[in-house]
């Protein structure tokens, strides 16, 4: 407020104003009446000031004191149209500076008077503002609709509505008027005040956006949610709620005790008291609670297995209530059971596996090995050729099967290695070591064995990988012609060794390049005896090392199988 206006107030809340204006009034009199006498002393030498001042005669007394009343009188009313004025002008400081526009104008909608506030908040003016129309400011108000927003305002007297004010920049600026109907003077008035909302607006955009985005959230979301008072009744239900239940319309739940409706009952079909509910306990304690594995029950009557988490709500420290949030976990329980189901299933295979595993190591490999030696100690004392060669056809058979036992043991014992132990060799010649044994089938099939590319290369490896390189060379012998050729190398590849084994037999065609190394598969080698477990037994104990295993074409022919194996095979 500016000094001038604060100073006019402080003076107008003073009661002693007209007292002090009554003073100066009498001092005036007083000041009359000594100037009275002064003059009668004058013009009448007779008799002195003080003769005319304290004893003046009926003649000189009648015209002062008619004179001092008028005096008096003059001074009061100048006082009381002084405090009057005082008075307008707080009045008009006070309008002029409230927070609100204040705008009066007439029937034709010609503004008349606007206060400060109300030029200062559109850029305009009072001069200006008071030499426009409504209509020039109010686009909802044009020349045309007047009249009858007029009628209106006679009739109910006051009207309370929110519309826009054009400023003087074009902007429309987001108001609320109060507009009231005033007869003064004879002439028919409107004062309106308006308030400027643009803040207010921005906040309930705000506000609706952000309502908006929470509905959005609950109504997309596929968890249910509900909110509950402290007495247990539904407040809010999401759609997802409903669907979940089995209800169609919000109107089934909003406003009953929920408890009773789907969670009466416990999952072995005992009554389920609210007294017992940890959700109802939980938020009527003002705690959050998770429960992993309850049932609900739908409208139907089925039931419906839940994960479901209280939390409560407070208004003020106050508790108010709680959110319900649950989700149907009915597809993950029973994958759960599944999963139970099958490893069990799974336990029960195994203890079979290994049941057969022992029966190959016992039952079935004693038996062949008596009938191998049973073999060969009567081919020494049998001369008839025809038994020989029975005899001979059976050792073979019982070799075949002994070697297909050995090859299914193996293949179970890599499968349950867990706890293998690691030493650091040199994979060079560990597969020259393992050549040694094949010398007598090379020499039979006349082949040679290219050991040329054979370099250094240490790692960490069980004593096992022993079985892959024997496998592969003892392979690459079975399927190559006689007198082709077979390759060995160990290359070291920084982190890793490979070892190579080429061989020159048929090749394996690419779509069956991984379906080698799965167990009993053997692919185009009709004419060549086995298990089809030798390469899978390979690829497991590979793997054992953090390796790989793989075939490609041989350029010159035939197949080259490749081992790649960590320097550091332990996990660590």
């Amino acid at each position: 407020m500016p000094h001038s206006a604060l100073r006019s107030s402080q003076e107008l809340s003073n009661p002693r104003a007209f007292g002090r204006s009554l003073i100066v009034g009498l001092g005036v009199v007083a000041l009359y009446w000594f100037f009275d006498s002064w003059l009668h002393a004058v013009l009448e030498p007779g008799a002195g000031l003080q003769m005319h001042l304290l004893q003046p005669s009926i003649v000189e007394v009648v015209p002062r004191l008619f004179v001092s009343m008028a005096l008096v009188v003059v001074i009061g009313l100048l006082a009381i149209l002084r405090n009057e004025e005082r008075k307008l002008r707080f009045t008009q400081i006070s309008v002029d500076f409230a927070g609100d526009g204040v705008f009066w104008s007439g029937e034709t909608g010609r503004i008349l008077y606007v206060n400060e506030v109300g030029g200062r908040a559109l850029g305009y003016t009072r001069e200006e503002l008071e030499q426009m129309r409504i209509a020039e400011l109010d686009p909802n108000f044009p020349p045309e609709r007047w009249p009858l927003h007029w009628k209106e305002l006679r009739t109910r007297k006051t009207l309370t509505f929110e519309t826009v004010h054009r400023a003087k920049s074009g902007e429309l600026v987001p108001v609320e008027v109060t507009a009231r109907y005033v007869e003064y003077g004879g002439r028919e008035l409107n004062c309106a005040s308006v308030r400027y909302i643009s803040e207010r607006k921005k906040a309930e955009e705000k506000l609706r956006a952000s309502e908006e985005q929470t509905r959005l959230l609950l109504e997309s979301t596929g968890e249910g949610i509900l909110g509950v008072d402290m007495e247990g009744r539904c407040t809010f239900v999401n759609p997802a709620s409903l669907q979940l239940l089995g209800y169609s319309e919000a109107s089934e739940l909003l406003g009953k005790t929920l408890h009773p409706i789907f969670h009466h009952t416990h999952r072995d079909g005992s009554f389920y008291a609210v007294e017992d509910c940890l959700g109802c306990r939980a938020y009527q304690e003002g705690k959050s609670i998770r429960v992993d594995d309850e049932i609900y029950f739908r409208k139907d009557g089925s039931g419906l297995e839940v994960e479901y988490r209280v939390y409560p709500m407070r208004r003020n420290d106050q508790l108010i209530g709680a959110v319900y949030v649950f989700s149907d976990v009915s597809l993950r329980k029973k994958a759960e059971r599944d999963l139970k189901a099958n490893t069990e299933k799974l336990k029960e295979a195994n203890r079979l596996k290994d049941l057969f595993t022992d029966i190959l190591r016992h039952d079935l490999m004693n038996p062949a090995s008596a009938i191998k030696v049973s073999a060969e100690l009567l081919t020494r004392i049998e001369k008839d050729p025809l038994k020989l060669r029975a005899i001979g056809r059976i050792a073979k058979s019982t070799e075949s099967l002994i070697s297909q036992c050995e090859s299914a043991a193996k293949y179970a014992r890599a499968a349950q290695a867990t706890d293998l132990v690691f030493a650091e060799e040199n994979l060079g010649s560990l597969l020259k070591k393992t050549i040694q044994e094949f010398e007598p089938q090379l020499k039979a099939k006349g082949m040679v064995l290219d050991e040329s590319f054979v370099g250094e290369c240490r790692a960490e490896v069980n004593p096992m990988l022993i079985d892959v390189f024997s496998n592969l060379i003892s392979n690459a012998i079975k399927y190559s012609p006689e007198g082709t050729r077979i390759g060995l190398a160990v290359q070291d590849q920084g982190n890793a060794c490979r070892i190579s084994i080429r061989d020159q037999g048929e090749g394996i065609p690419d779509q069956d390049k991984e379906r080698v190394f799965t167990r009993f598969e053997r692919v185009g080698k009709e004419g060549v005896k086995g298990s089809g477990l030798g390469l899978a037994i390979a690829k497991q104990l590979v793997e054992m090392h953090r390796g790989r295993i793989w075939v490609e074409n041989n350029p010159g022919g035939g197949s080259v199988f490749f081992v790649e194996i960590p320097k550091k095979s332990r996990v660590t």
